[in-house]
């Protein structure tokens, strides 16, 4: 996932076996965040969390998604192809479309092409999580093993630039989902705080925050992880794992 921590001066992009995976470094050669994602990734039980999200919102007309730190889109697919599984289509068009942000211009470049390389472990969490197969989705290129999202996903999503310790402020409040997954790490401890008091202030009652457990793990021994940080803002953990609510 990407959130920019300083300026990035070059990039490393490194083999995977994940959809995408690009750690970016600054010149000395540090870290400063990562694009790190694939379908289904396993640290969110998503099936479980649509149909949560579906009896939360039963009695609304419109429920705001927000995904930040999207990286090439994996994410915000597997949110929807999620709910295509769970959810009655009537039901889903209210969370549609999925507003998708990264800090970063090269990851939101990579979403807006579409073009996705799924890897083997990925098209085995598709198979065991989707009642669907993975064409009914994707169109695979004949020559080479990349794959695009069908237009039951591509008009779904619209993608953009943007930095949520900024972009906080444009979120609608009631009745919204941010989904803000495995980047907290790479912000000054002090900046994980504000931002979860930003969004505490920002969101309405009926508003939930989704985090990954690369976040929620606490990084050094006096750390707190993600989820303690967003309960002392005043969020509420919920029955499902990285899932709190307002």
């Amino acid at each position: 996932m990407c959130m920019r921590i300083q300026s990035v001066l070059n990039y490393y992009a490194k083999p995977a076996f994940t959809s995408w995976k690009r750690d970016v470094l600054n010149k000395d050669n540090e870290i400063v965040n990562r694009n790190d994602t694939m379908l289904y990734r396993g640290d969110l039980d998503w099936n479980s969390f649509v149909k949560f999200a579906n009896k939360k919102y039963r009695d609304v007309d419109k429920v705001n998604v927000y995904d930040y730190a999207c990286s090439d889109g994996s994410e915000a697919y597997t949110f929807l192809i999620s709910m295509f599984n769970n959810i009655p289509i009537m039901d889903t068009k209210k969370f549609l479309p999925v507003l998708a942000y990264d800090i970063d211009n090269n990851a939101i470049k990579k979403a807006k092409s579409g073009e996705l390389s799924i890897s083997e472990e990925e098209k085995l969490r598709f198979a065991i999580n989707s009642n669907y197969d993975l064409e009914t989705f994707f169109d695979k290129n004949r020559y080479f093993n990349l794959y695009f999202p069908k237009t039951i996903l591509s008009e779904n999503v619209k993608f953009d630039v943007a930095d949520i310790q900024k972009h906080y402020k444009k979120i609608k409040p009631d009745n919204t989902i941010v989904i803000a997954r495995n980047f907290w790490p790479y912000l000054p401890y002090s900046a994980r705080f504000k931002l979860a008091e930003n969004l505490y202030d920002k969101l309405g009652e009926n508003s939930m925050v989704v985090i990954g457990n690369y976040d929620a793990t606490p990084h050094f021994e006096y750390d707190y992880g993600v989820g303690v940080i967003l309960a002392k803002a005043g969020f509420k953990k919920s029955i499902i794992d990285n899932v709190y609510e307002k």
